[in-house]
Parts: C-alpha cells; structure tokens; sequence
C-alpha cells in the first residue's frame, strides 16, 4: 500500500509512514510495535509452513570465502520449511534491537528468522548449511523516497554515516537472549556462524566472524551490519534476500529502513526519553548506603565493637576518558557509586568492539536505554566545583554525617608518589 502525501511536511509524512509500518504485512513477515523495554519472551511453538521452500546458493568459491569459514563450499540447493515468527516474539526482538543497537532509528522494519534445513542438493564440499532463510522486501515509495544512495555500491564495507542519514541495514541477532548472557556479551547484532548472503540472487561480503584454524568449532571476530541501500535498484519493487548458515542456532532477521543517529543526538534522546533521574536527596540516601555497606566492624575478646569507615571516597573523572565528568551516569543495578561520563560512554561504543557496552567501572553490560541513571548529587558537585577539580585534584571524600569534601592534591596517592620522587 503506498502512502501518497507530496504535500505533506517530512515530519508528518515520517508519521504516517511509521504509523502504515506497525500495520503492514509483507509476505506474512507484519509488524509489532517496539515495548519500552525487552521484556523475557517465553518460547512458543512456532508456525511452521506446510509447503517447503527450496534456494539454490551459488558456491562460495571465493579467495578468502564469504562465509569467513577456512575452506570453499560448493553449490548447495537447500530446503526447508519456514518458521514464522510470533507477534510477540517479533516484538521482542524490535525491543532488543532499538536497545543494543541505538545509533539506528527504526522507520520501516520487516523481520523474519532462520529455518533448520531439512535436505541438501548437489552438494560435494565445504561446511554444511543447517539454517536458512528467504525473504521478500517492497516498501512503500514515501519509505523509499526518504532514503537516499540506492543502486550506489559502496567502495567499503566498514562505511562511515553522518548524523540523519537514512539507509536500509540488515541486522541479525541470536533469537533467544540468553545466548548472549551465556557468551558474556552484549545483545547486539550479531551474524550466526558461516553467514552466506545473496541479494537478489548475487552473492554478497559481509563482514562477520572468521572460523578458527586451531578449532574449527570457532568462530571468532566483529559483526557489522549490512548496508543494503547499494544493492538494491528498485525499492519498492519485490527485492528477496536469501541467506544460508552453518550454525545451528535459530536467528532472528531484520532489514530496516533506519534513520543512523551520532553520539552527540543519540546523547540528547538519552538525556530527554531514556535516562533515570535520581534528585540530589535520593542520590544522597543512596551513598549513605554504600557507605553504611562498606563500613567494617572489628569484633574483640571484650565483645566491644569499633567501625573503622565512616566514609567514602570518589573521583570526579570519567574512568573511560580520564577527563572530569559533564554528565554523570552508572548503571541502575551496578553496586558501586562511581560515575562515569555519558559522552565519553556514548562515543567509545559506536564503535563496534569485543567490550560494547561495558560499565566504565565494573564491566557490567548496560544498555544506554534501559540501564542508566543520572546521579543528582554527582551533579551538584561538578557544578560545585567548576574551575576547582581537575584531573589532578579530583577525588572528594563523602562522610556518613552528610559531609563531604573536595580532597588536596597531597592527599591523592600519585601526588604522594611524586612527593617521594622528589
């Protein structure tokens, strides 16, 4: 169904068109709107089709292969029979997805999910394909027109995106969460193992995670998403995605037209939609309780008692970047009371590395959509000691009594290292 608004203004044509994309359904593949936050989906059994689907993939005969696995695979004529995924399942996933992967803005999104392959034809080498997926995208022409750059290749992979631009990515993520929890990493996306990928029947690079020569069971390196604008000429036209995996794992699929947001706005939607505010008498009581926590009570022959803290210390610098905090965050279930800066937070994670999303302080993974709070007492003393601290002179020791104190240089363990050098 088109949308037909020449019109209208882009803000109420980008409405309309996210209000027709929480409705639409392609190819069975609808929509669901994306909850406030990842909700535990229990597994369901899902719909199967009754009619089977075959795909035939071209070779991966490629220097090195496509699939990142040590050797080439021949053609493969798969079949299977599609899983389909539930509402909720679906809507689990958008959620996962607008949490973990935040610098894309979802407009128009169709998702679908791996199959298990029940039977190969004319194969003769390589990894086996054990799941597999085809998928029909058409969208309408307000979607299409909003993005710019389509049938225009890339001359890299790894592209660079300024604040605004709208592409259409592909991204895939375990269809279950607790895979994540299990390989201790963030919820992002993430190629399943040995990812062959065709677009519109020609084979196309990704870059993914590489089979290990010492053990061929792993599968080490980056995923990133697929940009897909470049490959396709006719958006609005029927563009099928085919896709075959070695991994067993079930995945879920989502090729979106996304609007890609820099740190410094993804910052002000953090700041104004996401972030937990604690006031500066909440931020107070919680700091009572560190302290009354870490407080240690030494027990005598005499039964008499003595406690040794009645205090704690912090820094005002940002553990990630070393500078002094601007805004100071940490993560609504981490356990100590150290900040660390947004910005710095929100910069160092656009990159795509091993450790994303991390606690600055204790390695915590925190989604910057559901996990932050900002630290009202933290506030008051920044601003209280504007032009005062710096990274020298950073540490301020707070007392049961409500007290607290910007500490002197002397005090600080590196000035008294100094002193001794001197």
């Amino acid at each position: 169904t088109n949308i037909n608004t020449p019109a209208a203004t882009e803000k109420n044509r980008l409405q309309k068109v996210k209000n027709q994309s929480n409705a639409s359904m392609l190819d069975g593949v609808h929509q669901s709107k994306i909850t406030s936050q990842p909700q535990r989906c229990q597994p369901t059994k899902p719909v199967v089709d009754t009619i089977p689907t075959k795909i035939l993939f071209q070779a991966d005969n490629f220097s090195p292969p496509l699939t990142g696995a040590l050797s080439t695979r021949s053609v493969v004529r798969v079949t299977y029979q599609h899983h389909r995924l539930s509402r909720d399942e679906m809507g689990f996933i958008k959620a996962r997805l607008c949490s973990w992967e935040p610098y894309w803005e979802s407009i128009y999104e169709v998702m679908d999910r791996t199959s298990p392959v029940s039977s190969i034809e004319l194969f003769q080498k390589g990894d086996r394909p054990h799941t597999a997926l085809e998928c029909d995208i058409a969208m309408p022409q307000d979607v299409a027109n909003l993005v710019s750059g389509w049938n225009l290749p890339s001359t890299s992979l790894l592209q660079k995106y300024s604040n605004g631009q709208v592409r259409l990515i592909l991204r895939m993520i375990p269809l279950s969460a607790e895979y994540s929890k299990k390989k201790k990493r963030a919820d992002t996306h993430m190629w399943p193992k040995g990812t062959f990928l065709q677009v519109l029947g020609r084979a196309r690079s990704i870059v993914q995670r590489k089979q290990q020569s010492h053990d061929h069971s792993l599968w080490k390196n980056m995923s990133y998403v697929c940009d897909l604008t470049g490959m396709i000429a006719k958006p609005c036209g029927v563009n099928r995605i085919q896709i075959c995996c070695v991994d067993n794992e079930p995945y879920a699929f989502s090729v979106a037209v996304c609007r890609y947001r820099s740190p410094s706005n993804l910052y002000s939607v953090v700041c104004n939609k996401w972030l937990k505010k604690l006031s500066h008498q909440e931020s107070i009581e919680k700091a009572l309780q560190h302290i009354s926590q870490s407080t240690v009570v030494l027990d005598d022959e005499d039964d008499t008692t003595e406690e040794v803290n009645d205090s704690m210390t912090f820094s005002l610098s940002c553990p990630i970047s070393k500078t002094i905090i601007e805004t100071p965050v940490r993560g609504t279930k981490c356990k100590h009371w150290q900040c660390f800066d947004l910005k710095n937070f929100l910069q160092t994670n656009e990159i795509v590395s091993g450790g994303r999303w991390r606690c600055g302080v204790c390695e915590q993974f925190l989604s910057c959509k559901d996990d932050l709070e900002l630290c009202g007492f933290y506030t008051g003393l920044l601003e209280q000691y504007k032009g005062v601290a710096r990274t020298n002179r950073d540490r301020v020791q707070l007392f049961s009594n409500k007290k607290w104190v910007l500490m002197e240089e002397s005090k600080l363990r590196y000035a008294k290292k100094k002193n001794k050098q001197q």
